[in-house]
C-alpha cells in the first residue's frame, strides 16, 4: 500500500509538471460541428443543477444526440456551462422554439441569470418510496418544495444563490424494529444549490452547498448523489475538461464537508436506530478524477474516494486531517477503526458510441476497506457493490427520438458478511461511524435503500421538452442482512421483501412552463420482511418549472 501511495504522488507530480511546461489546457468545445477555442479568462460557469428541478438529464441526451461534445465525461456533475455553451443555448438545443437569453444578461466582464422557479410535490400513499430528490425526506404523505434564485458573475467571481424550502407533513405508516421511522412535520429552508467560486483558468476554487453526482450511473451512483440535501464544503475543481497531450482530465476535490444529523428525524434501518449516539459533528473529504485517453476519445475511466469522520478526532499530520483522500487504502495503515473514521471508494468507466447514439457504463466500489492486501485477495467481494447500465437513443427526426435505459445496482452484502457481522451494509459501518454514510439522516450515495438491489428499465418518447415514458423498477430489500439475529438464521433471511413498480412519466411545455409528472404503482411483496404482508403504494412526483 505504501508503494501504491508512492505511485499516486508520482502520477500527480507528473501531471502537474506536464501542465506547467505548457501542455494544451484549453478545452476545445464542439457545438453543432464547429470547434471553438475557449479563453482562459472570464468564463461564465453557470451550473445545470443535479436533479429534476433543472435540465440535468437533458444534457446526457444532447451529448448522445451529438449536440454537445463527447469531451465531457458527465461523471462529475453538476454540468457547468461556458461562454460558448451558455444556459440559453442549452435550452435552445433542447427546444428550438425557445429562443432568447431566458432572464440572462451576458457581457465580457459581467453575467447575470435568473434561474428557473420550481414548485415540486412528492406523495406516497402507504409508506416511504422515491429517492434522488434532495431535501425531500423519507416519509409517507405529501411533501412540497420551492426553489429559485439568481446566478451572477463578475470577472472571474461566480456566485449563485438558489435556496430550497420544504414543507413536509408526514403521515403514520406500518414500521418494524428493522425498518422505518415516523417523522414530525418539517418546514425548513436549505441553502440548496448555492455556491461561490473563483475561476483560475481551467480551475475553480470556492465554497459550495450544491448537490453533487459522481459516477456514470443515471438512476444511482455508489459514492455521491442528490439523494440527501446538499452540504457546505470547500471545493477545488476543473471548470471544463482539461485537455493535455495524453488526454483530458476532470476532477473535483472537496474538503471540510459539514454533514448534519437531525435528532428530530428518525433513521431508516435497525443498525442505525440501535447504535445511534450523537458523537459530534462529522466532516466529509472526497475526490473524483476522470481521465479520457487521447487514443480512446469516447472512453472515460474514473476514480472516487471519500472519507467521513468526526471532527473531534485528532490527527498527526496535515494530510490525515485535510486531504485523507491521498492516504493508503489499508485500514490498518490509516488506523480507521481506532479513529472512528469510514471510507468508501469506487472505480468507473463510461463508453460513448456517437454513431450509434448509445453508451454503456460500469461502477465498482467498496464500502469497507480491507485490512491489507492479503485480506483483499482472500475476500475480494466483501463490502463490494457495483452499477452497470446502458442507454440508447433512436432518432426519429431532428427533435424527435426514443431513449431506452437499463441499469442494475447491486448494494447487498456478499455471503462473507456472515463472518464479518460488524461490517454492516455498504453505508452503515456502525463500529466506525454511528450515523452511517448520511446527511440529514439520508444516504449520500445510492438512495434506493441500505443494502438494497435495484433494477430499472425505462422507455421514453421525446419531442423537444415534451416527453412520455414508461418505467419498470424492482427493489430487493437488503436480502443479506445479519442484523437482529433473533429473526435470522446465520444472518440470512427466510423471507424476502421485494418491490415491483410500474410507472408513467409525462413532461410538457406550455409557453415557458414545464410540467413534469411521474406516477408509479408500487407493489410490495412481504412488506417489512413479513410473509404474505403484501401492500400497494401510490408514489408520485409533480414538478412545475418556469423558465424566464
Amino acid at each position: 500500500m505504501q508503494l501504491f501511495q508512492k505511485y499516486i504522488f508520482r502520477f500527480l507530480s507528473l501531471f502537474i509538471t506536464m501542465y506547467l511546461v505548457g501542455f494544451n489546457t484549453d478545452a476545445q468545445i464542439v457545438l453543432n460541428d464547429s470547434t471553438k477555442q475557449m479563453s482562459t479568462k472570464y468564463i461564465s460557469n453557470h451550473p445545470i443543477s443535479v436533479g429534476y428541478t433543472d435540465f440535468d438529464d437533458d444534457i446526457r441526451n444532447l451529448q448522445l444526440l451529438g449536440k454537445i461534445s463527447t469531451k465531457y465525461s458527465l461523471t462529475n456533475r453538476p454540468f457547468y456551462t461556458n461562454t460558448y455553451l451558455n444556459y440559453g443555448k442549452i435550452i435552445n438545443l433542447i427546444d428550438t422554439n425557445l429562443k432568447g437569453n431566458h432572464g440572462g444578461y451576458h457581457r465580457k466582464y459581467f453575467d447575470i441569470q435568473l434561474l428557473p422557479v420550481n414548485v415540486s410535490f412528492k406523495y406516497n400513499s402507504h409508506h416511504p418510496y422515491g429517492w434522488n430528490d434532495g431535501p425531500f425526506n423519507f416519509s409517507k404523505g405529501l411533501q412540497k418544495q420551492y426553489t429559485g434564485g439568481i446566478y451572477l458573475r463578475i470577472l472571474s467571481l461566480n456566485i449563485q444563490v438558489k435556496p430550497e424550502m420544504v414543507d413536509i407533513q408526514p403521515k403514520s405508516y406500518s414500521t418494524s424494529s428493522d425498518w422505518g421511522h415516523l417523522s414530525p412535520p418539517i418546514k425548513k429552508i436549505y441553502l440548496g444549490q448555492s455556491f461561490t467560486s473563483l475561476n483560475l483558468g481551467p480551475f475553480a476554487i470556492g465554497v459550495s452547498n450544491q448537490n453533487l453526482w459522481w459516477g456514470p450511473g443515471k438512476y444511482s451512483a455508489l459514492i455521491m448523489t442528490n439523494n440527501a440535501p446538499g452540504f457546505i464544503h470547500r471545493t477545488f475543481r476543473t471548470t471544463r475538461p482539461l485537455v493535455t497531450k495524453i488526454g483530458s482530465f476532470e476532477f473535483n476535490i472537496i474538503s471540510g464537508g459539514d454533514l448534519k444529523y437531525d435528532s428530530a428525524q428518525g433513521l431508516e434501518t435497525w443498525e442505525l436506530k440501535k447504535n445511534i449516539v450523537k458523537n459530534g459533528p462529522r466532516v466529509f473529504n472526497g475526490v473524483t478524477l476522470t481521465y479520457q485517453p487521447k487514443f480512446l476519445p469516447n472512453l472515460f475511466f474514473g476514480f472516487n474516494r471519500v472519507f467521513v469522520d468526526y471532527t473531534k478526532n485528532k490527527y498527526s499530520s496535515f494530510l490525515q486531517k485535510n486531504i485523507p483522500q491521498l492516504l493508503p487504502f489499508s485500514k490498518l495503515a490509516n488506523n480507521d477503526d481506532t479513529l472512528s473514521r469510514d471510507q468508501l471508494a469506487s472505480l468507473f468507466t463510461r463508453w460513448i458510441f456517437p454513431k450509434s447514439n448509445a453508451e454503456v457504463y460500469l461502477e465498482f466500489g467498496y464500502g469497507d476497506a480491507s485490512d491489507n492486501l492479503r485480506d483483499l485477495m482472500l475476500d475480494f467481494s466483501h463490502s463490494a457493490a457495483f452499477i452497470v447500465g446502458f442507454k440508447k437513443i433512436q432518432k426519429l427526426q431532428d427533435v424527435k427520438y426514443i431513449d431506452i435505459n437499463y441499469e442494475y445496482t447491486k448494494i447487498s452484502n456478499s455471503p462473507s458478511v456472515i463472518q464479518r457481522y460488524s461490517s454492516g451494509t455498504l453505508y452503515t459501518h456502525w463500529w466506525n461511524l454511528k450515523e452511517g454514510y448520511t446527511n440529514d439522516n439520508q444516504i449520500i450515495g445510492a438512495g434506493s435503500g441500505f443494502g438494497n438491489n435495484l433494477q430499472t428499465f425505462e422507455l421514453g418518447y421525446n419531442y423537444k421538452f415534451n416527453r412520455i415514458a414508461i418505467k419498470l423498477q424492482s427493489i430487493n430489500h437488503n436480502p443479506m442482512s445479519i442484523v437482529n439475529y433473533n429473526a435470522q438464521v446465520l444472518g440470512l433471511r427466510k423471507v424476502y421483501w421485494n418491490d415491483y413498480s410500474l410507472g408513467l412519466g409525462l413532461r410538457a411545455r406550455v409557453y415557458k412552463f414545464l410540467i413534469d409528472a411521474k406516477v408509479e404503482n408500487v407493489f410490495s411483496k412481504n412488506y417489512l420482511w413479513k410473509q404474505n404482508n403484501n401492500t400497494f403504494n401510490l408514489f408520485g412526483i409533480l414538478n412545475m418549472t418556469y423558465i424566464w
